[in-house]
């Protein structure tokens, strides 16, 4: 009798170790709003999680290099479009400056802001896109893309532009540069030139036509910014939706369903409970053996 209340006991301990563990591991769930601790507590689970991980992970490196390919795009945009405003205001001053009325005084005033226009262009062209790197450079972020040599513009940079990975096999252009502005300067020197000189049949006919070429060629750069700008929307929507999407499935591997937890955990009190009450009846039992002697 003795052996067979050894193994009565060894089996109500298991029993009561088993609903222990349950009772603790919902209790668990119910505290941290998890499915499981461990990968080994749910392999299956964990490595859905794992994968859905990677994934979101990815999508937000994406989101940020799109923002990061907004910030070139746009500053870019927005540069030309001063940049385009400066070349009209002296097209209209060439225009003026054509006048056979004026006198050789007036147009070397002319000249004199056609000048400042041209160190204006050339500050906006310099400029950075944030303290390390500039906007017009290419690759060469770091080097200054420009500097005035006498009457010459001379470009430091390069002629690739920067992109950046926005997909799995998405790259977008998001910097432009800056050797078109070569030929813009030059453009402004010979406005300026003819002006000092009061050159008007040329200042009147191919200067003003030249100025007039730049400004469409900066308008359709800046179009094609706009297109990429756009882009870079389209992209950042679709990825928002998608990881809205995936961490909502992340959330169905790893997270659990508060009133069922709840459930289940009530269950498992109960389940404990009972085991105590069977632990607590072998003891009493095996006492009462012991004392009537075997």
């Amino acid at each position: 009798m003795r052996i067979t209340n050894q193994l009565q006991y060894a089996s109500t301990e298991r029993a009561l170790k088993s609903a222990l563990e349950r009772l603790a591991s919902a209790q668990g769930k119910v505290v941290t709003g998890r499915r499981f601790e461990a990968p080994s507590d749910d392999p299956t689970s964990a490595g859905h999680a794992l994968s859905l991980r990677e994934q979101i992970s990815r999508h937000d490196q994406w989101a940020r290099n799109l923002r990061e390919a907004k910030l070139f795009l746009s500053s870019s945009e927005v540069a030309l479009g001063e940049i385009n405003e400066i070349v009209r205001k002296v097209r209209e001053d060439a225009v003026r400056g054509a006048n056979d009325t004026l006198g050789s005084a007036e147009r070397d005033a002319i000249g004199q802001q056609v000048g400042q226009a041209m160190a204006s262009i050339v500050q906006l062209a310099n400029q950075r896109v944030d303290d390390e790197r500039y906007l017009f450079s290419g690759h060469m972020t770091s080097t200054k893309p420009f500097e005035v040599n006498g009457d010459q513009l001379v470009y430091n940079g390069d002629d690739n532009s920067l992109t950046a990975k926005v997909g799995d096999d998405r790259h977008l252009p998001m910097s432009l540069p800056g050797s078109f502005l070569t030929g813009l300067y030059a453009a402004l020197v010979q406005v300026k030139q003819d002006l000092e000189t009061s050159n008007l049949t040329r200042l009147g006919q191919e200067d003003i036509q030249a100025l007039q070429n730049q400004m469409e060629a900066i308008s359709r750069l800046r179009g094609d910014l706009g297109a990429r700008l756009q882009e870079t929307d389209r992209f950042r929507l679709q990825y928002e939706a998608q990881t809205e999407h995936l961490s909502e499935l992340l959330a169905s591997k790893e997270e659990i369903d508060l009133p069922t937890a709840i459930y289940e955990m009530k269950r498992a009190e109960t389940s404990y409970q009972a085991a105590l009450q069977v632990a607590a009846n072998a003891h009493s039992m095996s006492l009462f053996d012991f004392l009537r002697g075997g």
